[in-house]
């Protein structure tokens, strides 16, 4: 777990951002966490802590906001990313059950693997903005390949906003050295 502060300083680190940076990095970071679906895992005393995955999140809320992404657009994306798919072959046992990763918690068991994705929004020809992940496809039969397509139908996009998940990831887990 890690406070907003470690975060910052981690972002910075990577970025390659001087020290007298961090204070203003530090607080866009905790503006985004409060403006936007980015909940703590714990707290410690009155710090709240965050989790990896959340890290991610965060890290990713970030490097869209710099090309000035409307706030709405911003919110479903990062609602897009801690939720799980409807359909997803990535489980976790959790009390006893099989619980489907979110795909935040899917990207960074992918990153970790060392795979490389993409993960961000892709304009379709109505002028919605729609959050996607593109992931290496998962070996499926024929059956469930064509179950998945009557489903989730693939609209074309005019452009494509598309962070290189996987690489900020990897960046963010050896700079915080998560093991």
């Amino acid at each position: 777990m890690y406070r907003i502060s470690e975060v910052a300083v981690a972002f910075a680190k990577i970025d390659g951002l001087p020290d007298d940076k961090v204070p203003q990095l530090d607080k866009l970071l905790r503006n985004t966490t409060q403006r936007h679906y980015l909940s703590p895992s714990a707290r410690d005393g009155r710090a709240d802590l965050y989790s990896i995955e959340t890290v991610c999140a965060l890290r990713f809320a970030a490097r869209m906001d710099a090309f000035g992404i409307a706030r709405h657009v911003l919110e479903d994306f990062l609602r897009f990313v801690q939720s799980a798919p409807m359909h997803s072959t990535r489980v976790k046992r959790r009390n006893g059950y099989n619980v489907t990763l979110s795909r935040i918690e899917e990207a960074v068991e992918r990153a970790r693997a060392g795979e490389d994705f993409k993960m961000g929004l892709a304009l379709g020809r109505d002028g919605r903005a729609r959050p996607k992940a593109w992931f290496l496809a998962e070996t499926m039969d024929d059956d469930a390949r064509a179950i998945l397509a009557s489903v989730e139908p693939e609209e074309d996009a005019d452009t494509v906003l598309a962070l290189d998940a996987g690489r900020l990831i990897r960046d963010i887990v050896a700079v915080l050295k998560v093991r």
